[in-house]
């Protein structure tokens, strides 16, 4: 896979998006810094020094009811992941549907942006350094905090670019089923009351499952409300 890697960059998703053109894919956009992140909803990444910033591009050609199995995959693979590079007792955990949490705090964030048929992922993970109180309107935490383990960044890159070299593949052999069941065992709050803010409305509801394309089933009063898209509060 083609590696750019910057020491400082506005943003990794926008750099890997203008290289779409002219760029064979799989490749991945990786900065040491990044001055103008953004993540869902184009809300601002807080970027620091000695985390893992990074764009990967890569070519799918598959089903839109299948698009909900890509983050899904790439949660599992991510918790895994930190959990063997950090040497964890605890858990890393998912919140609803692509963050990643320590300790019930986040320490990363998937993006998923799709132009044609090539998908851009963005990855953002607080190895050494997260966003101080008032920054951002949620929890965080940094893997070196929690563990005393600081991960190379360099090795998660080396990692996930070979997982999304694979990744058309390992798309194309998973089982639905199975990778619900998978993706359920990492769910922070799975049976218990969130507030779920969409783009339209604010909910409080029971997580009660998630569905094989990957929405959150709330049960709102005994309503059982399928949600695509929206953010979970703990």
């Amino acid at each position: 896979m083609k590696k750019f890697i910057h020491d400082s960059i506005g943003s990794t998703q926008t750099d890997a998006r203008l290289r779409i053109v002219s760029t064979d894919r799989p490749f991945v956009v990786m900065a040491h810094l990044q001055t103008n992140g953004y993540g869902k909803f184009e809300r601002v990444w807080e970027s620091y020094s000695g985390n893992f910033l990074a764009t990967f591009a890569v070519d799918l050609s598959v089903p839109h009811y299948d698009f909900g199995k890509i983050p899904m995959l790439i949660c599992i693979k991510l918790c895994g992941l930190l959990s063997t590079l950090s040497h964890s007792k605890v858990a890393f955990q998912v919140k609803w549907p692509n963050d990643i949490l320590l300790n019930k705090k986040k320490i990363g964030g998937i993006l998923i942006e799709k132009i044609d048929n090539t998908f851009l992922v963005g990855i953002g993970l607080n190895l050494r350094q997260s966003p101080k109180d008032g920054k951002v309107s949620y929890a965080t935490t940094n893997v070196l905090s929690e563990t005393g383990v600081q991960i190379d960044t360099i090795k998660i890159l080396d990692e996930m670019s070979e997982y999304f070299r694979q990744f058309a593949e390992i798309l194309k052999e998973c089982d639905a089923a199975e990778l619900r069941q998978d993706y359920m065992t990492l769910l922070e709050g799975l049976g218990q009351t969130r507030k779920v803010v969409t783009r339209h409305e604010t909910l409080f509801g029971q997580l009660q499952d998630i569905n094989n394309d990957g929405a959150l089933i709330l049960d709102v009063d005994g309503d059982k409300k399928l949600i695509y898209s929206a953010d979970v509060f703990i």
